[in-house]
This record gives structure tokens, C-alpha cells and sequence, in this order.
């Protein structure tokens, strides 16, 4: 009798707790069900050709960005189990708005289109085909801006027939998979950008250059004569002393005669020289005078393209290196990251 009362009880007790196990909870299963409907979408979205119709805007980066999904089973990077990753995807806008101190338009990365979305009833909802929409709008900016961090967002073969340098940097694409594992994304994205003492260097001045544009820049020099020098008089000199003053080089006080080339002009005209790159003799010539009479705009422009150009170079040009300063017309050797030769050089084509 016994035996038969507890054989009655170990079967009683598999039938209680054997459905613990063998079912999944209701929320997990509406949970993979989401997740399976936004992969779906996703999918469906980057292999339709006329997903802007669907959507309302083009994904720049389709083709990239469908290889990543595909590859991760079409699964969404910014949000898990129908819940938003608010945090990130802040993140990035913050990475995006502060990028203007690297000469970037925010606006390229749509990020008011990103806040929209956001607010938009359907996203709010967690609707499957809002939330595809929007991982979708968010990876291409962000494939977008890490792509112009790391490889710059002119090609440079597309202006240079002779440009023979192939990218060492990471492929943007891989970024991706960063999202969701690190803790800071803004920092992280952040730190992509170059931390070299030349290009923080430039970071500073179009800060500097776009401030003076504000204030409505600076006085244009008229052209006279071949070139001014030390020793020199006349309105034009005044007018030079002006000018510098206006972007600092020169002090902004009263000379004892203001329309002499005096000794403290010709050190600010030096500082000048060499805060442009020019040959630094004291002698306003060409160059010079032209540089002078670049607008605050133009050279708000200038910076912004040469801070593109450097994002085409190595991260790092290694311990030995040769550089050659084009309107200097100097050729510096490097070794073991240090100036060992300098040499006057010879520009133009042969």
C-alpha cells in the first residue's frame, strides 16, 4: 500500500512541476515575439527599394548597414526586448552636436528627425515597425559620423589623381557592435576623433576664428606697392597695424608714429607668419598680404579643410617622417619624433 501511495506522489508531483519548466513565462514569449516582428521589419526595410516611401527618409548607408544586420541575425541595436536605449542614442546626438568643433554640421546626422521619432506616438508605444524605423534612422547616422571621423567625409581620391594612401583605420561599420558594449558612447565617440597636439591645435583656432567672426572680424589691408618692410611709412602701415591688432599679434595700443613700420610691428607681422604657416621674415609680400586679407570666413573655411585632411592621414606618422610646409616653403626631417634637419624647398611641377 505504501508503495503505491508513494508512486501516487511522485507522480503528482511531476505533474505540478513539470509545467514550471516546460512552458515560458507570458512576458519572455511577448517579448521574443516583439523582438521577432522589429527584426522582421528591419530585415524587410533595408531589402525593400522603396522603404523612403515606407519611411519617410533614405538610408544613406544600405548597403553596409544591411550586411551588419544580416550578419547579427537582424537584431535591433538600440533597443532590447521592445525597451528604447534612451541613454545611447542621446549619446550620440551629444557626440554629434559637440562635433561642430571639428567642423561638423550636425544637421548631416539628422538628429532632429532621430528626436521625432522619439516622441512619436507608435515609438513611445514600442510598436515593432517604430521601433525598426527608428534603429534603422539611428545606425545610418551613426555609420554616417563615425565613417567621417575615422576616414573623412570628402574622399580624397575623388580630388587627388595621385593620392596613393589607403586608410589603416577601423572599418566604421564594425563600430556598430560597440553600441551595447560600452558603458559611455559619447566618450567613446569622442575619442575617435585626432588627439595630436596639430590638430587640437586647429580645433582651438576655429573656436578662436569663429568667435572673431561673430564680432564681425577684421579690417581688410589695401595693396600697395611690392612689398613692406621695416623702415616704411604711409596710410597702408596703419592700416597693417590695425589689422593685427584686431587678431591679436599686435597689442592694441597707441605707437609713438602709427604709420611706421616700427620693430614691435615687425614681430607681429613674424607671429603672424608663423601662426599661418608663411616664411616668417617680416616682410609683408604676396602671401602674406593675402593671408591677411583672408575673411574670418574664409579662414573658418580654411581650418575646417585642413582638419579634413588631416583625418586622412595615419593616426600617427611614426618616430621618422619627412614634412614638407608648402607656403613655408620648408622641408622638416623628423627622427625619433623630433626636428633633426630643416631645409628651404622648391615648390611646384616638373
Amino acid at each position: 500500500m505504501n508503495h503505491y501511495l508513494r508512486l501516487g506522489f511522485i507522480c503528482l508531483m511531476i505533474l505540478y512541476v513539470s509545467p514550471s519548466w516546460s512552458l515560458t513565462h507570458p512576458s519572455i514569449v511577448n517579448n521574443q515575439v516583439a523582438l521577432n516582428e522589429v527584426s522582421q521589419n528591419i530585415k524587410n526595410l533595408l531589402e525593400s527599394k522603396n522603404s523612403k516611401s515606407l519611411i519617410g527618409f533614405t538610408i544613406f548607408n544600405r548597403l553596409e548597414l544591411n550586411a551588419y544586420y544580416k550578419g547579427h541575425n537582424y537584431d535591433p541595436i538600440w533597443s532590447r526586448e521592445g525597451s528604447i536605449n534612451q541613454k545611447n542614442i542621446h549619446d550620440l546626438l551629444s557626440s554629434i552636436e559637440l562635433a561642430k568643433q571639428d567642423g561638423f554640421n550636425p544637421s548631416v546626422y539628422r538628429g532632429e528627425t532621430i528626436l521625432t521619432l522619439l516622441s512619436e506616438k507608435n515609438t513611445k508605444k514600442q510598436e515593432p515597425m517604430a521601433l525598426a524605423i527608428l534603429d534603422l534612422l539611428v545606425s545610418d547616422s551613426y555609420y554616417q559620423f563615425t565613417k567621417d571621423i575615422l576616414i573623412g567625409r570628402v574622399n580624397p581620391n575623388k580630388i587627388y589623381a595621385d593620392w596613393f594612401y589607403a586608410s589603416e583605420r577601423q572599418d566604421p561599420i564594425g563600430l556598430l557592435s560597440m553600441v551595447n558594449s560600452t558603458k559611455n558612447l559619447s566618450e567613446y565617440l569622442n575619442n575617435l576623433f585626432p588627439n595630436s597636439p596639430s590638430y587640437l591645435k586647429m580645433r582651438e583656432s576655429l573656436d578662436y576664428y569663429q568667435k572673431l567672426a561673430q564680432k564681425g572680424g577684421w579690417p581688410q589691408v589695401p595693396k600697395a606697392g611690392q612689398k613692406w618692410e621695416k623702415r616704411q611709412e604711409g596710410p597702408h602701415i596703419l592700416a597693417l597695424r590695425k589689422r593685427l591688432q584686431a587678431t591679436g599679434e599686435l597689442a592694441k595700443k597707441t605707437a609713438v608714429n602709427e604709420i611706421l613700420f616700427d620693430d614691435e610691428l615687425e614681430a607681429a607681422v613674424i607671429k603672424f607668419q608663423k601662426q599661418n604657416g608663411l616664411n616668417a621674415d617680416g616682410v609683408v609680400g604676396i602671401y602674406t598680404w593675402q593671408a591677411l586679407n583672408m575673411t574670418a570666413e574664409d579662414r573658418i573655411k580654411q581650418i575646417i579643410i585642413n582638419m579634413e585632411r588631416y583625418r586622412w592621414l595615419p593616426e600617427s606618422f611614426g618616430e621618422d617622417y619627412v614634412f614638407v610646409n608648402i607656403p613655408d616653403y620648408r622641408v622638416r626631417v623628423f627622427k625619433d619624433g623630433r626636428v633633426k634637419y630643416t631645409t628651404r624647398s622648391v615648390v611646384g611641377n616638373t
